[in-house]
């Protein structure tokens, strides 16, 4: 047995039991679990301010649950974490969780899921190719990725983990691609609430988003 392959996946595992334990073992993880499906704003807002400072404790909690598992919108998230904390914490919050999720998510998708998904993928047309490419150009494949707005990151974590590209660029390419789209996700999550007040902004924010994404196709 090869104990150095062996050693990640061990702790990975425990990892996720322990992260598992925390969540639906706990008072405070079933609370986070179902704040992460709250579609009432008003609710939403109501339960994090009750918590105190332990709001940005839950706040990231909530984000990184939601990266991993994406129940809803990641809009949705973001723009109440910005009303409820500001936009400096609110939007440092939802890129913070961001970052944790994906985080989580490659490493159990890389030591858990790769080698099925790669064996499958292998048979479809071109993923060598894309494979190498990704291998050879990790931070940028990523960084770019990551720039296109409403892609859902699931998609990405799973894409990344079954490829050739390492953590380090994994994460580095994470976060600093998610700094537009958290911002401008960040203003529409929060002006759709009441988008006759912030119709201008919101209408430039979700332009911004389709310019973005319309730059990035034309790239690609």
């Amino acid at each position: 047995m090869n104990l150095r392959a062996f050693g990640p996946k061990v702790a990975a595992l425990l990892a996720l039991i322990a992260g598992g334990a925390l969540l639906f073992g706990t008072d405070m993880g079933r609370r986070v679990i179902n704040m992460v499906t709250l579609t009432d704003i008003d609710e939403l807002t109501t339960l994090l301010r009750s918590y105190g400072w332990a709001a940005w404790i839950a706040g990231f909690l909530i984000m990184t649950l939601q990266t991993l598992i994406g129940l809803i919108p990641a809009v949705f998230l973001l723009g109440a974490l910005v009303i409820i904390f500001g936009w400096g914490p609110g939007l440092f919050i939802g890129w913070a969780g961001e970052i944790a999720g994906s985080a989580v998510a490659f490493v159990l998708f890389r030591y858990f899921g790769r080698g099925p998904v790669a064996r499958w993928l292998g048979k479809k047309k071109g993923f060598s190719k894309w494979d190498e490419w990704t291998a050879k150009h990790g931070f940028g494949s990523i960084f770019l990725i990551r720039l296109a707005p409403f892609v859902p990151s699931a998609a990405i974590n799973l894409a990344a983990a079954v490829s050739s590209v390492g953590f380090v660029p994994f994460i580095l390419g994470t976060a600093l691609g998610k700094i537009p789209t958290i911002f401008l996700e960040s203003v529409v999550g929060h002006d759709m609430w009441n988008p006759a007040q912030n119709a201008s902004r919101l209408v430039l924010a979700v332009a911004a988003l389709g310019v973005l994404a319309y730059a990035l196709k034309r790239y690609r």
